[in-house]
C-alpha cells in the first residue's frame, strides 16, 4: 500500500516503470515491433519474441497491433530529422514496385533513397566496395507529390543553399513529377533500362547495336541518335521496328538525360570526385522492400504503417526511434468500483466491465453432462 495515497499498488511494476493494465511492456513492444519489421512475417516474429521470453507472450496479431500503432509515429518522427551538416551535393534515386492486397489488385509504392554519395567500404583497387553515405529512404503509397515534398523538406534541412542535386529514376512519369518538385536538379534516365532499351532494340543488328552501345556510353546523344536511324531504315516493318521507334522517341525526348551525370557535369566545370559511382542503386533498394513485403497480400492500413519502420529499418536508426515511444496494446479497462454484490453478476454477464463475449461450442450440446452448467453460467442471474 502506498503510504502517501493509501492506495494499493504493485511495487516490482513501480520500480520496472511498467504503466497500470498494460499486458505490454515498452521493451517487449519495441523488440516484437523491431522482429516484425526484419520478417519474414508477423508469425515469424511471434516466434523470434517466444524465443526471446522462453514462452509464448504475444500473438501475431498483437504483434501486428503494435505496427499499425507505431508505424505513424515512427513515420512522423523520421519526417522532422534532418541530416549532420550540409552538404553541396545530394543524390536522390528513385523506383516503384506493386504490392498485392487483400482480395486482389495490386497497389504501388513509390520510393526514394537520398544520399550524400560514396565512400569506399573495401579498398580492391579497381574491384574496390563502395556505400552510400547518409542514405535516407523514403517509400510511400500516395502520390508523386507527397513523396517529392517529403524528399524536398529534407534536402532543405541537409543542404546549403545552392547546392546541387542530382536525380535518377526509370522513365515512369511519376519521377518526372517527383523531380520537378525539387530546386537545382538535373536529372538522368536510369542507365541500366537504356542499355536494355537499346539492347532489345538492336538484337538483330549487333555491328549497330555496338556503335549505338559505345555512342551511349560517351555521351554522344548525335552517334545515338544516327544509330537508330541506320537501325530503322535497314529493318522491315515488325516489332523490331517498333522498338527502334520506341528509342528513336526516347532519344529525342530524353536525349540529355540519357547522357551519364558525370560527363555533364564536367562539360558545366563541375568538380566529380573520383569516388562517384553511377547511380542505378534504387532497383537493389527495391529489392529490400520487396524482400519483407512480396510474397503476400496487404491491406492499405498494415502496408502504410510498415512503410515508414521499413525506411527507419534501412536508414540504420529503427532501434532508435522505437525506444520510448508510448503506443502499446489498448490499455485493460479499469476495475469498477461502487457495485452492490447484487448488480456484479448481472453487470458481469452484460460484459458491461469489458469482459469479452464470444460463442462457447459446449452451449449447443444437449442437456445432458455439462452443457446446462454451461449455460448457467453464461447467462447468470441477478441475486
Amino acid at each position: 500500500m502506498d503510504l502517501e495515497t493509501g492506495e494499493s499498488v504493485y511495487l516490482l511494476d513501480q520500480v520496472m516503470g511498467l504503466a497500470p493494465y498494460r499486458r505490454v511492456s515498452e521493451g517487449l513492444a519495441e523488440a516484437a515491433v523491431f522482429a516484425a519489421v526484419k520478417g519474414p512475417s508477423y508469425r515469424a516474429a511471434r516466434d523470434r519474441v517466444r524465443e526471446l521470453a522462453g514462452q509464448p507472450v504475444m500473438s501475431h496479431e498483437g504483434i501486428r497491433q503494435q505496427v499499425l500503432k507505431r508505424g505513424p509515429r515512427v513515420g512522423a518522427e523520421a519526417a522532422g530529422c534532418g541530416g549532420e551538416g550540409r552538404s553541396e551535393r545530394m543524390f536522390v534515386a528513385a523506383d516503384g514496385f506493386f504490392a498485392p492486397l487483400q482480395g486482389g489488385g495490386q497497389q504501388e509504392v513509390k520510393m526514394a533513397v537520398v544520399h550524400r554519395g560514396w565512400a569506399v567500404r573495401q579498398p580492391r583497387r579497381e574491384k574496390s566496395d563502395f556505400r552510400l553515405v547518409g542514405a535516407r529512404h523514403f517509400s510511400t503509397l500516395g502520390g508523386a507529390e507527397e513523396l517529392g515534398r517529403r524528399v524536398r523538406r529534407f534536402l532543405a534541412a541537409v543542404c546549403t543553399g545552392r547546392a546541387l542535386v542530382v536525380a535518377c529514376g526509370d522513365q515512369a512519369g511519376w519521377i518526372r513529377v517527383l523531380v520537378r518538385c525539387l530546386d537545382r536538379v538535373i536529372y538522368q534516365v536510369d542507365r541500366f533500362h537504356v542499355a536494355r532499351a537499346v539492347a532489345e532494340a538492336f538484337r538483330h543488328l549487333p555491328d549497330l547495336w555496338r556503335a549505338a552501345r559505345r555512342a551511349l556510353g560517351a555521351g554522344d546523344v548525335a552517334g545515338l541518335s544516327q544509330a537508330v536511324a541506320c537501325g530503322l531504315s535497314q529493318t522491315p516493318p515488325g516489332p523490331q521496328r517498333e522498338r527502334l521507334a520506341a528509342l528513336a522517341q526516347t532519344v529525342a525526348r530524353e536525349g540529355e538525360s540519357m547522357v551519364d551525370y558525370r560527363v555533364r557535369l564536367r562539360k558545366a566545370g563541375h568538380k566529380v570526385p573520383s569516388q562517384w559511382r553511377g547511380l542505378g542503386v534504387a532497383e537493389s533498394h527495391i529489392k529490400r522492400y520487396k524482400a519483407r513485403i512480396g510474397g503476400r497480400s496487404w491491406s492499405i492500413p498494415g502496408l502504410s504503417a510498415l512503410l515508414p519502420l521499413l525506411d527507419s529499418l534501412f536508414d540504420g536508426t529503427l532501434a532508435t526511434r522505437l525506444t520510448g515511444l508510448a503506443a502499446e496494446l489498448e490499455a485493460e479497462p479499469e476495475p469498477r468500483r461502487g457495485l452492490a454484490a447484487g448488480q456484479v453478476p448481472e453487470v458481469v454477464g452484460r460484459g458491461r466491465l469489458g469482459v469479452r463475449q464470444a460463442h462457447f461450442p459446449a452451449l449447443d450440446g444437449s442437456m445432458k453432462g455439462l452443457a446446462p452448467l454451461f449455460r448457467d453460467i453464461s447467462h447468470p442471474q441477478a441475486l
